[in-house]
């Protein structure tokens, strides 16, 4: 069972992902709207917390900031994006089936790592 991290700073919860089932436009806000796409109104994507039990490998190199997800990105079950979320940006890749997961930001500090698929939902990713 995930269990929310006390350490998570309060911002983390005002965090709002949408994504739309039919043409897989993500939408980011930092507060709660009522965006549409598609013809259909979108609800925000609840956040699981984590920690090791989703293989993550993170690399620092120069200003980078390297992500690997142990994932198998099929066609029927991939990491549709991985952001990078700090105070004052937003790094969002999106990624797409049989691409390998891994992916590199410009390195800001106090930022968090989400991940998303249909299977696992919207994860935050803590160091474990």
């Amino acid at each position: 069972m995930d269990q929310v991290n006390t350490r998570v700073r309060k911002e983390v919860t005002n965090r709002f992902f949408y994504v739309c089932e039919d043409c897989h436009n993500v939408i980011y806000a930092s507060r709660p709207i009522e965006p549409a796409c598609c013809g259909n109104g979108l609800s925000p994507l609840p956040i699981r917390v984590v920690g090791g039990e989703y293989p993550v490998t993170r690399e620092w190199a120069d200003n980078e900031f390297y992500v690997h997800i142990d994932h198998p990105m099929t066609k029927s079950d991939y990491i549709l994006f991985i952001a990078y979320v700090s105070d004052h940006r937003v790094q969002l890749i999106k990624l797409y089936p049989e691409q390998s997961a891994e992916v590199r930001f410009h390195r800001t500090a106090h930022s968090y790592l989400y991940s998303y698929s249909k299977a696992t939902g919207l994860l935050l990713h803590l160091d474990s």
